[in-house]
């Protein structure tokens, strides 16, 4: 699990998936992300 400060977004999600597995830094580009099940945008606030 990851644990971010608040308030935290999809944005600084993918900044702490790269930060601990750096490989997967050329993938991000083609990576979609969904928050309680409908598409995020890098903006999109993650929550408990």
């Amino acid at each position: 699990s990851l644990e971010l400060d608040a308030p935290a977004s999809v944005q600084a999600l993918r900044s702490a998936l790269v930060a601990r597995h750096a490989a997967l830094s050329p993938l991000l580009p083609r990576l979609r992300f969904a928050v309680n099940q409908r598409m995020a945008t890098d903006q999109t606030p993650l929550e408990n």
